[in-house]
C-alpha cells in the first residue's frame, strides 16, 4: 500500500483548517497528521511528527509565519513548507520564498489546483499560485536589471541556472548533473553573485526573461534526466582499474559497488567499508543480498529480476546491517551494465522520518504476533478511529487483513464496532484523554463473519510537547467471558 505524505496544518482559522484536512484526507494521497493556530505549536507538532509537509499560514499570533517558516527550515530541513495564506502582496511572496518557502499558494485556489501542486511540491519542484505571476514580475522588476551579460556564465552554470528555473531543489540538480549538493550550492552562490541577484526565484524569473534557457534541458530526454544521477558518478569509475590511484571516487559520501551477474560483488568503493563497516577486501565475491536486512532482501532480488527483463534502472531504500550489528537505511540506485550491475548506496538514515523507523519496527514486531487473537494498534483520535498501524493479529481478531484496516475509509475500525457500543467507546476514550491516563474498556466487535465477539481494548494517548492529542495506541484482544451489553 502506498504510504500517505503526512501533513501539518499551521492556520489560525479553525473553519479553514478542518475544510483544508477534510480535503488533503479524502485525497487518498495526503493524511493531516497535525493541525494547530499557532506558530510555535506549529513548531512542536513537526518536531514529533516529522511531517513531510507544511500548510502555514503568513499572518499567525504570536510567532509570525516568517520567522516560524525560517525556524521550520532550520529545524526539519527535509520538510517541505508551502506558505497558504490571502496576501497576494509581493513583499510577502518575496520575503516567504527568500525565507525558504518551498511554495506561495493563495486561499482563493481551487481544490483540485491546490492538490495538484502540493504533489509537486512533495516532488521536489517549487509551486506559485497562477494568480501570483504578474506580482511576482513586478517585485522583480522593483529590485533592477541584473549586472551580469550571459556570457559570463560557466556552462556547469548555465546547467545549474535551466534546473533552477525547472523548479528543482539543489538535491535534484545534483541528481540531474551527476554532482554533489555542495557543488550544486557553489553554483547558486556564483550565479547570485555574477548577476547581483538574492534568491532562486530571482534567478528563475531572469532565466525566462532573458531567453537565457537554450537547448540543454530540451535535449535531454526523461530517460537520460532518469539516468543522469547514477551514470555521472559511475562513469569514470567503472573506466578505471580497481588499482587506480585516480579514484578520487572514493573520497565521495557513497558507496559505489559493481556486481557480477549472480549479485556476487566485484569491485567495491572505500565508501563501502564506511557504509557497512566490513573490509572491502574481506566482501569480494560475497552476495550483496547478503548484507542487507531479511525483511528487505525480497525488495533487493526483485530489483535484480526486472533489470535482468528489460528495466534500465532501479532507486529504492533498503535496511542494512553493519559490521557492528547496527541498522543502517540507505538509498539504492541499481543500474544494469553488461554482464553484471552497477549501484550506489548512500546512507540515508537522518533523512528516514521516525514515524517510518518505527513502521518498520511494527514489521518485525509482526512475527512475534502473527495467529494470537490480538491487535497492536496506533491511531488517529476520530470517529472512524482511523488505522495508521495495526499488527498481523488483527487478521484473526476481526477477519480482515492490515492491509484492509490501515487507512481504509470505507472499512474503519468505528464500523466494526458493534452500533450499540460506538458511542460509548468514544466517550470513555475522550475522558481518559482529557485526565491523560490509559484506558481499559470492554465492547464488542463484529467482524468479517458478522458475529459479535467480547473484546477488550487497553490503550493510552500520544500527546504533543503542546499537549495537543496525536493519536492512540495501544491492544485489543478478544475477551473469554460475554462482555455486558452497552444500554442494557
Amino acid at each position: 500500500m502506498t504510504r500517505h505524505l503526512r501533513v501539518l496544518l499551521v492556520d489560525d482559522h479553525p473553519l479553514l483548517r478542518r475544510g483544508v484536512a477534510e480535503l488533503l484526507d479524502a485525497s487518498g494521497r495526503f493524511a493531516v497528521v497535525g493541525s494547530t493556530s499557532t506558530g510555535a505549536e506549529g513548531l512542536a507538532l513537526a518536531a514529533v511528527l516529522v511531517p513531510d509537509l507544511v500548510l502555514l499560514d503568513l499572518h499567525l499570533p504570536g510567532i509570525g509565519g516568517l520567522q516560524v517558516l525560517a525556524d521550520f527550515k532550520c529545524q526539519s530541513p527535509a520538510s517541505r513548507v508551502v506558505v497558504l495564506t490571502a496576501s497576494a502582496a509581493h513583499q510577502d511572496l518575496l520575503a516567504a520564498l527568500q525565507a525558504g518557502a518551498d511554495g506561495y499558494l493563495l486561499k482563493d485556489i481551487d481544490p483540485n489546483a491546490l492538490l495538484a501542486a502540493l504533489g509537486d511540491c512533495v516532488s521536489g519542484r517549487l509551486v506559485l499560485d497562477p494568480a501570483l505571476t504578474e506580482v511576482l514580475a513586478c517585485g522583480l522588476r522593483e529590485r533592477g536589471p541584473p549586472a551580469a551579460a550571459p556570457a559570463e556564465l560557466t556552462e556547469r552554470e548555465r546547467q545549474t541556472l535551466a534546473l533552477i528555473a525547472e523548479g528543482l531543489n539543489n538535491k535534484l540538480i545534483a541528481r540531474r548533473l551527476g554532482i554533489s549538493d555542495g557543488t550544486v550550492k557553489i553554483h547558486v552562490k556564483h550565479l547570485l553573485s555574477k548577476l547581483n541577484l538574492h534568491s532562486r526565484l530571482e534567478l528563475a524569473a531572469w532565466a525566462y526573461r532573458s531567453g537565457h534557457i537554450s537547448g540543454w534541458e530540451e535535449g535531454m530526454s526523461l530517460l537520460q534526466g532518469c539516468r543522469f544521477a547514477l551514470n555521472g558518478l559511475l562513469w569514470r569509475w567503472r573506466q578505471m582499474p580497481a588499482s587506480d590511484p585516480r579514484d578520487d571516487l572514493d573520497c565521495l559520501p557513497l558507496a559505489l559497488v559493481r556486481l557480477d551477474e549472480a549479485g556476487r560483488m566485484s569491485r567495491l568503493s572505500n565508501g563501502w567499508e564506511r557504509l557497512s563497516g566490513h573490509r572491502c577486501g574481506d566482501c569480494l565475491s560475497r552476495r550483496h543480498v547478503d548484507f542487507i536486512h531479511i525483511e528487505d532482501q525480497p525488495h533487493w532480488n526483485q530489483a535484480l529480476e526486472a533489470l535482468r527483463t528489460g528495466q534500465s534502472e532501479r532507486v529504492f531504500v533498503l535496511r542494512y546491517l553493519t559490521h557492528a550489528g547496527e541498522l543502517r537505511w540507505v538509498e539504492v540506485r541499481l543500474c544494469r551494465q553488461h554482464q553484471g550491475f552497477l549501484a550506489s548506496l548512500a546512507g540515508v538514515s537522518a533523512q528516514i522520518p521516525g514515524h517510518r523507523r518505527l513502521e518498520a519496527s511494527h514489521r518485525s514486531l509482526n512475527n512475534l504476533l502473527d495467529g494470537l487473537p490480538m491487535m497492536v494498534y496506533r491511531c488517529r483520535n476520530n470517529r472512524d478511529w482511523t488505522m495508521e498501524y495495526v499488527s498481523a493479529g488483527c487478521l484473526a481478531l476481526t477477519g480482515y487483513s492490515v492491509e484492509r484496516l490501515v487507512d481504509n475509509r470505507s472499512l474503519t475500525y468505528n464500523s466494526l464496532i458493534h452500533v450499540a457500543d460506538r458511542e460509548h467507546v468514544w466517550q470513555e476514550i475522550q475522558r481518559a484523554l482529557r485526565t491523560r491516563q490509559r484506558f481499559t474498556i470492554e465492547y464488542r466487535l463484529v467482524g468479517a463473519d458478522a458475529h459479535p465477539k467480547a473484546v477488550q481494548e487497553r490503550g493510552c494517548g500520544i500527546y504533543s510537547d503542546a499537549g495537543e492529542v496525536l493519536g492512540l495506541e495501544g491492544v485489543v484482544m478478544e475477551q473469554a467471558r460475554t462482555v455486558r451489553q452497552s444500554g442494557r
